[in-house]
Parts: structure tokens; C-alpha cells; sequence
């Protein structure tokens, strides 16, 4: 207890007395042309060599000796940098405004620096700039965050074409995907092909595989952090966007000049307006409708230099309806059946800077996901249209959240950087409601519904990390996340340390070092690889204990200033405990068991590999190569026999080379470059004849044989290799009126047959394998107008 007590006494206050003759330089850092407040902008003195960068709301605090000469440069990548010499001789609050630039300054060289990986203390985070995402070519022309993801280290994708990030050896579910603060539960549209985020809202984007702050907490694999844009504060700004699968609008501008302004977003699929039109000519009853539909939109509004609020809203769904007539001589059938999901989420928020070194943020906030299936089939007799029969089935499950936070940022000093916060979770989780109905001719209506009980659960944290600087060598990020989750007569707690280290060995290089623990008490119940939403979100019960993971990475990065390129070399080990999954031949839908009956718990699983990465993120030339090697197991007691097995999506290979080129300020062109090896998959070796059951019929034993399967373990087949190479294009026109921006991609340009599933074909008393590609050669346009 001494020892502990001496170790924070020397942290937190001996700086305090060090630095007690000190003055404060505060404030925003802005857009010059927007208003936007940046989020990560760098603020560095030349002669001290000290550095601070702007936090998720723009402000900065960063402190000097009184009446000290200082040269302050401030930077963002494709800003120009901001020189500014002062003499402090009191605390200073300044409003610096960056203007956006396509040059490469000189000034740049000396600020610039804290932008790259080295300088920083993370492990295993990336950040890409929007603008370069939206430069990329994609499947269905539709840019999006979730594909460039995927072709980073230690990021995987599922099946091909979809948005699934399967990071360091973690599922989908294990990723903590944050908009505006708030977790989103289900992020795909289209059976997973793109996710539900518009680039052209989006101001940042953060992707963090290693070294958790202890800010973060409630998932074990990932994090995803999306800020999206507060509106233009200067001027109203309009675009619109056209594709082969969707329309976009786009509005934003001040409402009250410099003090509040919105931006509004919806985005619309097409998919369903030519399908129609093709069902139309072909004169057909017998139709497959899918649309989805995207809204954002935000306002801000400040009061004050030291008060400002903020408003955010996002909806999504997504609605397939499948209409099927036929008809045989004396019976007409209809069937109509319908897939339904969506998001909603929404939060208040209130910024309160309380003097030049403490800034807190308030938020409160709801956010849902639900989804629906539905199967209606009836008869009719064909010469009278009455009904003879009518069987409707349904399926739905839902989660609701409820949540309070307070985020605060103190800055006691240029050593010390404390962040602290606390939240409360309220979930209502609604893991299944199925209802059947029946009507017939002879015995009328029948119902059946079978209903699992809503579930009420309370999750809460706090934590505090310190981001410490000794000295021009020697960084540290060192925190505590502690949680608590309560359901029924149940509560859970979970004491989660987090470390980070950066510690530089020579110029422009460092090594670092990071342990995270972390805690789910969400779980997904996954059956299906397809990308629908046909899985349930479940909470953690008495049988059903808090997943949690214990991850330990190290890297190495350098810098090479005159080539302006970075090169990392990264490893980890990750272990995963209480992991839950399908029993094998559970059933989803219409079975009267509880879900919890259904579930094989107390899984394990671990993942260890390497990540390299070499990056160039400035200049006309940009991109990157990366190359990931790992594997990744799961095991459960009662599947594979016990025994461990490689995890469906185990990829021992995964390369990729991203590159980007500016052809002056009218032409970009992207190529994208993937390899990785194949899928995993469970094959039978081979069949014999099982008598499964008996019945009666008219006093006649029937006897009904079906074919079993050998197996010779669980994800035991491979896939063949998988490699793609895509390209794209931009042609951006400046007219009187406003800016176009023309966009062509081809997809698989070498047309490769990559597989997307195998099936065995029976030929001449023998089974052959064959494999079925989804993808071929896909080219795709579209055009945006900015005005």
C-alpha cells in the first residue's frame, strides 16, 4: 500500500509542484473553410519539443514556464501547418483555424512528425484519412470504411464481398463500433456486401486492434471509433450522389453564423426501382423486392466559448420481400414472406470547458437494433378464390439500450494527460418472440405464440488512464477499467489493466510494448455465415458467464523522414475465455426451447501472429503494403470431441497492396491488390444409410432412411487461395455551379474464380467437389455533384 501510494504521489503531484510557475495555451483547433473542429490536430513546440494533439471535440491545452519564448506549430495531414511565436506572461486561449491544402509544405516537416505511428503512444492503431477511402475502388461502387479496413494487418474479412472484420482471431460481435460515442449492434446492408456508413458524413475514423485505452471497454477484440461531421458553419453546402445500387443526398450549413449549424444525409437503395421495372416487363407475380435506406443528421449548437451542445441521429433498415404465385388444377397458392433489420440511434450532448485544463463532455443516449421474419402461405380454391388454408409464421428479437456517460480530460501539466469517466448501460434484451397462426376451412384459427422473457440488465464502468511523458524518450498510457454488470439475481464484476509503452530507441524509431484485459458481457449467437441478421443478441446470465480476452502486443516502427514513409513490424497473443456457440443441430426458429438450452458455453480460444506494414500517407503517391501471418482456435467440450480446432475464419496468410495516385487535381487513380489463404470448411469423408424413424400410415409401417455423414473433424478443409486485384478512378471537374466528381471501378479486373462455397455433385455412383465463384469481373460508375 506504501508503495502505491509513493508511485502516485510521484506521478500525479511532484509534476504539479515542478510546473506550479506555469502559463496555458487553450482552445480550438478549426477548419478555416468549415468551422469542423479536428480531431487528433498536433500541436508542437520547436524548442521545448513538446507536443500536445487536439481531443475529440477540437480542444487543446498545452503548457509553458512563464515569460518563455515559444514557437508553436500546429498541423493536420492535408492542412497547411500554422507557425505562431509567443512570450507567455499569462494563460492564453486561442481559436487556431487550419486551411485545407493539397500541398506539401516544408513547414510540415518539423510539425508533422506527431502524425505518425512512431511519435504516438498507441499499438495497433490506424487511422485513415476519408478522403483517401473515398479514392478506392470497391465491389458495388459504394465506398466504404469497412472494405479499406480489411485490407490492413491483422484484419480479416469473412466471405467474399462482405463488410465482416475478423480481427486478430475475434468475430464480428467482439468489435466495438462506435458512432458519436454510441455503440451500433448490426452494421450491413445487403447481406453483409456493404455497411451502413456514408464516407461523405464522416469526419474521423479510428481503428484500434492492441493496446486498449481503458476508455474503451465492453467488447474483447476491437474498436471502431467514427466521429461524424457537425456541419458546415459558414456557408449551406449540397451534394448529391448517384449509383448503380444507391442515391444520396447531402445537406449542411449554419443555422445561426459561427454559432450552430446541422447536416442532414439519406441515402436510398435503387435495387428495388429497376427490379420493379424489370418484374413490370416481364409481366411476373413471382417477385424478389430489397430496399435499405440510411439517415443522419446532426446539429450543434454553442451557447458559449465554454459550452456547446450536440445533437446526433442515425436510422437504417433494410426490408426483403419475396412474392411467390402458382397455381395447379384445382388449388392456387400465394406465398409472401419478408425480412426485416434496422438500427436506430440517437444522442444529446453537452460539452463544459471548466478552465484552460479540464474539459467534460455529458451524454445521453439510446440506441436499438430489431429484426423480423416473416412466412405467410396460403391456398385458395381456384374456382371460387376462398381460402382453404393460411399458415403465418413469424420471428423477431430485439436489444435496447439506455445510456448515461461523463468523459472528462484534465491536463495538469505537459507530463501528464488524465482522462476519467464514468457510465451506466440500462439493456432490454428480447431474444425471441415467434408466433404461428393457422386458419383453415374446416377448423378455423388457431395461434401460438412462444415468447422468451424480456431480460433487463444493467452494465456500468468508470475508469482513468494517464498518458505520461517522462521525457523525450520514455511514454506511458497506464489505466484501469473497472465494470460491473447486473441481471436478475446476478451480478458480474471485472477488473480490466491496461498498459501501454512507447519508448524510442533511436531517431524517428521506437519500440512499444501494451497488455489489455477486456470484458464482454454481450454475447451473438452466430448459425449462418450468409451476413443476414438471422442471429440473437443475448446477454450474460447465471449460465451464461461475461466473456473476456487477455491480449499482449509489442511492435517496432520507423520512420524514414526523407522518403516519408513508415515501416511497423508487430506481434500478438491473445487468449479468449467463457466464448459461446450453436449447439451442434440447434435450430433457430420454432423450436419452444429456451435459447440458453440451446448453447454450448465456456468456450476457449487463442490467436497469435505477425503484422507488417509499410505506409506512405503523404504526398501525390499513397498507400500502403501490409502482410499478416496468424492462426486462431477455438475449443469446446462438446464439439470436434473436445478436441481444439482452427476457427472458421483462420487465415494463415494475408497480403495486400493499396496504391494511390494523383494525377494533379483532376485525376486519382486506386489499385487494390489482395491475396490470402482459403477458408476453412467441415467436409464429410463420407455416407452410410440411417434408419431414423417410423411412422403409420393407414396401418402400414413406413420406415424413412436417411443419409449420415463421417467427418474427420471440424474445419478440417480449406479453401482454395483467394486473390483479387480492383481498380479505380476519379475524374473531379470544377464547374461555375459547383464540383463533379466522376467515379469508375472494376472489380476482379483478371476475372478470377475465387471460390464463395463447395458442394458435393453425385456422378456415375461417385461424389465429386465442386466450387461455386459469386464474383466475376464487376465494373461500376457513379457521379456526385457538390454545390
Amino acid at each position: 500500500m506504501k508503495k502505491s501510494s509513493a508511485f502516485f504521489f510521484i506521478v500525479f503531484f511532484i509534476p504539479s509542484i515542478v510546473f506550479s510557475q506555469i502559463y496555458t495555451i487553450s482552445g480550438y483547433i478549426e477548419n478555416q473553410q468549415t468551422g469542423e473542429r479536428l480531431i487528433g490536430a498536433n500541436i508542437y513546440e520547436k524548442n521545448t519539443q513538446t507536443g500536445e494533439s487536439s481531443n475529440n471535440f477540437g480542444f487543446y491545452s498545452i503548457s509553458f514556464q512563464a515569460n518563455q519564448k515559444i514557437e508553436l506549430y500546429v498541423s493536420y495531414i492535408g492542412y497547411k501547418t500554422q507557425k505562431f511565436n509567443y512570450e507567455l506572461t499569462s494563460n492564453l486561449e486561442i481559436k487556431i483555424m487550419l486551411e485545407q491544402s493539397n500541398e506539401i509544405e516544408e513547414i510540415n516537416i518539423v510539425a508533422e512528425n506527431r502524425n505518425n505511428r512512431w511519435n504516438k503512444v498507441e499499438v495497433g492503431t490506424h487511422q485513415i484519412d476519408i478522403e483517401q477511402i473515398k479514392m478506392m475502388p470497391s465491389l458495388t461502387g459504394e465506398k466504404d470504411i469497412m472494405k479499406v479496413y480489411q485490407l490492413l494487418p491483422g484484419v480479416q474479412s469473412g466471405r467474399e464481398g462482405t463488410t465482416g472484420l475478423y480481427i486478430r482471431g475475434g468475430s464480428p460481435d467482439q468489435n466495438l463500433v462506435l458512432l458519436d460515442d454510441i455503440p451500433l449492434y448490426y452494421l450491413n446492408h445487403l447481406g453483409g456486401f456493404f455497411s451502413v456508413f456514408d464516407t461523405d458524413i464522416i469526419k474521423s475514423t479510428k481503428l484500434i486492434k492492441g493496446g486498449f485505452p481503458a476508455r474503451y471497454g465492453g467488447r474483447i477484440s476491437s474498436v471502431i471509433d467514427i466521429r461524424m461531421n457537425d456541419g458546415n458553419k459558414h456557408k449551406m453546402h449540397k451534394s448529391i450522389s448517384i449509383g448503380l445500387l444507391s442515391t444520396k443526398l447531402l445537406i449542411e450549413g449554419p443555422l445561426k453564423k459561427d454559432r450552430s449549424s446541422f447536416i442532414f444525409s439519406v441515402r436510398r437503395s435503387n435495387i428495388d426501382l429497376f427490379a420493379g421495372l424489370l418484374y413490370k416487363i416481364q409481366n411476373t407475380n413471382n417477385t424478389v423486392n430489397y430496399n435499405f435506406y440510411d439517415i443522419y443528421s446532426k446539429f450543434n449548437h454553442k451557447f458559449s466559448e465554454k459550452n456547446q451542445f450536440f445533437f446526433s441521429f442515425y436510422t437504417g433498415n433494410d426490408k426483403i420481400k419475396f412474392n411467390d404465385v402458382y397455381e395447379d388444377n384445382q388449388v392456387s397458392y400465394k406465398r409472401k414472406d419478408k425480412i426485416k433489420w434496422g438500427n436506430m440511434l440517437l444522442s444529446l450532448r453537452m460539452n463544459h470547458k471548466f478552465n484552460s485544463k479540464l474539459y467534460s463532455n455529458l451524454t445521453f443516449a439510446h440506441t436499438r437494433f430489431k429484426y423480423l421474419t416473416e412466412f405467410d402461405f396460403s391456398t385458395y380454391n381456384k374456382s371460387n378464390n376462398d381460402l382453404i388454408l393460411n399458415n403465418f409464421y413469424s420471428f423477431s428479437s430485439s436489444v435496447n439500450d439506455y445510456i448515461i456517460k461523463i468523459d472528462s480530460d484534465y491536463y495538469p501539466n505537459n507530463i501528464n494527460k488524465i482522462k476519467f469517466g464514468t457510465s451506466s448501460f440500462f439493456h432490454t434484451f428480447k431474444p425471441t418472440i415467434s408466433e404461428s397462426k393457422q386458419v383453415n376451412e374446416t377448423n378455423g384459427k388457431n395461434d401460438t405464440i412462444i415468447k422468451a422473457d424480456n431480460i433487463y440488465a444493467i452494465e456500468n464502468f468508470i475508469y482513468c488512464e494517464d498518458e505520461i511523458k517522462l521525457n523525450k524518450l520514455f511514454f506511458f498510457n497506464i489505466g484501469i477499467h473497472f465494470s460491473s454488470y447486473h441481471i436478475k439475481n446476478q451480478s458480474f464484476y471485472s477488473f480490466q489493466p491496461r498498459f501501454i509503452s512507447n519508448i524510442k530507441i533511436a531517431k524517428n524509431t521506437s519500440v512499444k510494448f501494451s497488455y489489455s484485459r477486456m470484458t464482454q458481457y454481450v454475447h451473438l449467437l452466430s448459425n449462418t455465415g450468409a451476413g443476414l441478421p438471422t442471429d440473437l443478441w443475448v446477454p450474460s446470465t447465471k449460465k451464461i458467464k461475461p466473456q473476456n480476452s487477455n491480449l499482449y502486443s509489442s511492435s517496432i516502427v520507423k520512420y524514414f523522414k526523407k522518403r516519408e514513409v513508415e515501416i511497423s513490424v508487430e506481434t500478438f497473443y491473445k487468449t479468449f475465455n467463457n466464448l459461446i456457440t450453436y449447439k451442434e443441430g440447434a435450430i433457430l426458429f420454432g423450436s419452444s426451447t429456451d435459447w440458453q438450452e440451446k448453447i454450448e458455453t465456456n468456450g476457449t480460444g487463442k490467436s497469435y501472429g505477425a503484422e507488417i506494414l509499410i505506409n506512405k500517407k503523404k504526398g501525390n503517391t499513397t498507400g500502403w503494403i501490409s502482410y499478416y501471418i496468424s492462426k486462431s482456435q477455438r475449443e469446446f467440450e462438446s464439439i470436434n470431441e473436445g478436441k481444439p480446432y482452427l476457427y472458421k475464419y483462420d487465415r494463415r496468410h494475408d497480403f495486400s497492396i493499396v496504391f494511390n495516385q494523383k494525377f494533379g487535381k483532376r485525376i486519382s487513380l486506386s489499385i487494390v491488390w489482395v491475396y490470402s489463404t482459403g477458408n476453412l470448411m467441415t467436409l464429410a469423408l463420407s455416407k452410410y444409410n440411417l434408419m431414423n424413424f417410423d411412422y403409420f400410415n393407414n396401418n402400414q409401417t413406413m420406415f424413412i432412411f436417411d443419409e449420415a455423414h463421417i467427418y474427420n473433424g471440424k474445419n478440417t478443409f480449406r479453401l482454395p487461395s483467394y486473390h483479387r486485384l480492383d481498380l479505380g478512378l476519379n475524374f473531379t471537374k470544377q464547374k461555375s455551379n459547383g464540383l463533379g466528381i466522376l467515379s469508375i471501378g472494376i472489380y476482379n479486373v483478371y476475372n478470377r474464380k475465387n471460390p464463395y462455397y463447395v458442394f458435393l455433385k453425385s456422378e456415375n455412383n461417385s461424389y465429386k467437389l465442386y466450387q461455386q465463384s459469386l464474383f466475376p469481373i464487376i465494373p461500376s460508375i457513379g457521379y456526385s455533384f457538390k454545390f
